[in-house]
């Protein structure tokens, strides 16, 4: 919804925060709001302001409509545009805000939206909610209202649709490998979406073509062969694994998901006990890039004291981390003088990665 803030058309550019800036006092302390009326406001030289607090890509509601607030995005151009036309940089920065939001909130800006009793554009000037809910207006100003035709042919011609819809269910790392499981679709097509992988910067085509029958019931207009199930090889060390779903039409490809492998131990310090003496203290710890088990080092106030390994069988380990096999279990008794003392567990990585803290606890 496009609005103006009917103030001066002769702000510098350095001018225009404190306008920003007054308007929210405005709503505030005038109006008793909670904050900025607007999502977003531009300024003249182009310039956008994020108005209400929440994050710009998200769907924040706004106080600058009646009846209207819920649902959309408010966006103020910065001056009275009665009579004056905004200017061109004005313009192009209110096409590229509008490119942007409705292509991050999956918005056709072809198609009517149903809302409040009518059926109206999915781009509006505040003088066409007013319409609709009694708050007559004549906001964003006639010469401001005028460019709304030319905005609207400018998002259908702009803004990609079909963009594809995803879902990763499964990320999980392996020996070797990492595994990848869930569904994508394109909603322009029922055809099968290409998946591309990339490890790091290398790159590989896969096909979402797997029978999902609670895709197709969700989507019957799509069909059910949605499904993938990707295991990429990855080699010892730390990577980045992202998936891209490929759009069919003229939307643009989305992501799917990104994972960071490492190749730094991993585990957890479960128990610690004291009996004079000694300290016993018991949990696990594997290597990410290997089944083979590791030592864990144990150190008392900052000393290090014993290294054990971990090989104590552990099934709901193995259960949770498939393909590592269950030898992953480590326990330790090592001496201590009296009073408190502060142990710390390292997992020594078997292919020479830094060694990792698992934990540390006080006895």
């Amino acid at each position: 919804m496009v609005h103006h803030t009917a103030t001066s058309n002769g702000d510098t550019p350095a001018q225009s925060a404190a306008t920003v800036r007054s308007i929210y006092t405005y709503y505030v302390q005038g109006r008793g709001y909670c904050d900025h009326g607007y999502n977003f406001l531009i300024d003249r030289y182009g310039q956008i302001f994020e108005g209400r607090f929440g994050g710009a890509s998200r769907g924040v509601i706004g106080a600058h409509a009646t009846n209207f607030n819920s649902g959309s995005v408010g966006i103020a151009l910065i001056g009275d545009f009665s009579n004056a036309s905004p200017p061109a940089a004005m313009q192009d920065a209110l096409n590229r805000l509008l490119v942007w939001k409705m292509t991050v909130n999956h918005i056709d800006p072809n198609i009517p939206v149903a809302t409040r009793g009518a059926v109206i554009d999915p781009i509006i000037g505040h003088r066409d909610a007013g319409a609709i809910s009694g708050d007559g207006t004549a906001c964003p100003g006639n010469t401001g209202y005028a460019i709304l035709p030319g905005l609207r042919n400018f998002l259908r011609a702009n803004v990609p649709i079909g963009v594809p819809w995803s879902n990763l269910e499964l990320s999980q790392r392996t020996p070797g490998s990492v595994r990848f499981a869930g569904w994508a679709l394109d909603p322009d097509s029922p055809d099968p979406v290409d998946i591309h992988a990339y490890v790091d910067s290398d790159g590989t085509r896969h096909l979402a073509d797997l029978e999902r029958p609670d895709i197709g019931a969700a989507f019957p207009d799509n069909g059910s062969e949605h499904g993938f199930d990707i295991t990429l090889p990855i080699s010892p060390g730390p990577h980045s694994v992202c998936l891209y779903a490929i759009s069919i039409g003229k939307g643009r490809n989305d992501i799917i998901g990104c994972t960071r492998t490492t190749g730094s131990p991993i585990g957890f310090f479960e128990g610690i006990g004291r009996e004079p003496g000694w300290i016993g203290v018991s949990g696990w710890s594997l290597d990410p890039d290997t089944r083979d088990s590791i030592l864990v080092d144990v150190y008392v106030d900052g000393r290090y004291i014993h290294t054990t390994g971990a090989v104590v069988p552990r099934a709901d380990v193995a259960a949770v981390f498939s393909g590592y096999g269950e030898p992953h279990g480590f326990w330790a008794r090592v001496p201590v003088g009296p009073g408190l003392h502060t142990v710390c567990l390292w997992g020594i990585s078997v292919l020479a990665d830094p060694p990792a803290l698992i934990g540390c606890r006080v006895a």
